[in-house]
């Protein structure tokens, strides 16, 4: 397996970290902020989840947001039915220039599959078609980190709603060829920063496992 520089890089500095440090980038200062290691220059990291614009955390805490002043999108389930690739192109390069000029260093964007009408949330996901959501999620993500904004694709995998937490039984053909087929997509074509994991529960396997 080819192993890249970049990833060489961190494990010498992981080598580098106290255990002490090491603990440290699990936890935040404020809500939605990872704290850095400024003896090593590793930057604090501002995680954001956002749809339409951006909300921060206030002085009051998670419960207090301020708005700023970003650029309200149409939602990904809107805009995903223009198939338009170069569209979400120039969205994605759009988000990341209001973010650099806030400071803000990554983006998580779903890349599931919908499977309901019912899930309270599918506005964040860019369809029911595995191909169309591989394309799209990939053209936004291109756009996001030409800036060098990092891309977090959420949520791996399986995730159908916010009550469905529950073993779920697939066989492999239709997991790979439905569910995970948009993240080989995107990962492929992108190679985001990360990935966001879910707490669902697979084949009897929890997925953080």
């Amino acid at each position: 397996m080819r192993i890249s520089e970049s990833f060489k890089d961190n494990l010498i500095l992981l080598e580098q970290l106290t255990l002490g440090e090491k603990v440290s980038l699990l936890s935040s200062d404020t809500p939605f902020k990872l704290k850095g290691v400024a003896r090593l220059g590793v930057p604090s990291i501002t995680i954001t989840t956002p749809t339409k614009g951006y909300v921060k955390s206030g002085q009051g805490g998670i419960a207090n947001f301020d708005k700023l002043d970003f650029t309200c999108f149409p939602s990904f389930s809107l805009v995903s039915c223009s198939f338009n690739r170069e569209l979400l192109v120039e969205m994605g390069e759009a988000v990341a220039k209001e973010y650099l000029s806030n400071e803000i260093s990554t983006y998580i964007v779903s890349c599931s599959v919908l499977d309901s009408p019912y899930y309270g949330r599918g506005y964040e996901l860019f369809g029911e078609d595995p191909y169309v959501v591989g394309e799209l999620v990939s053209a936004f993500v291109a756009g996001l980190q030409t800036y060098g904004i990092g891309a977090i694709l959420s949520d791996y995998v399986l995730y159908l709603g916010e009550k469905t937490y529950k073993n779920i039984h697939i066989d492999d053909f239709y997991l790979h060829e439905r569910y995970l087929k948009p993240f080989k997509t995107v990962i492929t074509k992108t190679q985001p920063l990360g990935i966001m994991v879910n707490s669902q529960v697979i084949n009897d396997s929890h997925l953080y496992n």
